[in-house]
């Protein structure tokens, strides 16, 4: 016949040592410490098998779980162990291998990365910050443009400006309004020329530095082989301004003195603009 412990019978008050296994069945209540030394608590599903199994190597507390899913926690908001408060309500995002939604980033504060990300598959688009050194306020965006200077319906009073960018001659244009009959002090398309015909200012956007401006085609000046005339672009108020030089003086000249019946003049312009 098996013999029953006294606490089977009611309350045990003093401690109890036992060095061999005890199984629970059924709803077991502990007003003390149940104490499991050098032991493993081990805790099991309707089947043996779908089990937790906890214990200490006078390290580390172990959890080892076998043919278990998830580990559900239910009824409260975090776990703070010392200085380490984990909030169950911090992570939002629907994928974490997949980084998806909350992208597991603060996206209103300022974040450091410090290695390198690389974007196999797409592109890295920005919308609203800047990339370039140099520029904080905005967008920084590059773009060259190549624009056309000729005479308009009547030489030395009017300009014709023309954006000839194409795939292989420019980069990142977003297509200039052609400048027709510009006369100084004028406006047209998304052109303007100052007071005297000097200087051209390209008025699309706004204009945040400048690359670079140079010749491609400098057939001016009545079709002149000796002239020489340099380019001199920079930003104003937001807007490109060009002006030109002639070798051997150090001012600018007016635009429709130089553009003669028949001339041409193609200019590459690398800027940098917000929009």
């Amino acid at each position: 016949m098996p013999v029953r412990h006294p606490m089977s019978r009611g309350e045990l008050d003093t401690d109890l040592t036992i060095k061999g296994n005890w199984t629970f069945t059924g709803v077991s209540a502990f007003s003390g410490n149940l104490i499991i030394s050098d032991a493993d608590l081990i805790i099991t599903g309707a089947t043996a098998a779908n089990k937790r199994t906890d214990s200490h190597d006078d390290t580390d507390f172990n959890s080892v779980f076998a043919n278990t899913t998830d580990w559900n926690i239910s009824g409260i908001t975090a776990i703070k162990a010392g200085t380490v408060d984990v909030d169950f309500d911090a992570i939002t995002a629907t994928s974490y291998g997949g980084t998806l939604e909350a992208n597991l980033l603060d996206k209103s504060a300022a974040e450091t990365i410090p290695g390198a990300y690389d974007f196999t598959t797409g592109a890295a688009t920005i919308d609203t910050r800047h990339l370039i050194q140099g520029y904080t306020t905005g967008k920084s965006i590059i773009r060259c443009v190549r624009i056309r200077v000729q005479p308009g319906a009547t030489p030395g009073t009017n300009l014709n400006i023309t954006d000839v960018t194409s795939s292989n001659r420019g980069y990142n244009s977003v297509g200039l309004d052609t400048a027709t009959n510009l006369a100084a002090s004028g406006s047209s398309g998304d052109f303007d020329l100052g007071v005297g015909g000097k200087p051209i200012t390209m008025t699309e956007g706004t204009v945040i530095g400048i690359a670079a401006a140079h010749w491609a085609i400098h057939n001016i000046n009545n079709s002149s082989t000796s002239e020489i005339y340099v380019l001199d672009a920079f930003v104003t108020s937001g807007n490109l301004d060009i002006n030109v030089v002639k070798r051997g003086s150090n001012s600018s000249v007016s635009w429709l003195s130089i553009m003669d019946a028949g001339d041409l003049a193609d200019i590459y312009i690398i800027y940098v603009t917000s929009d």
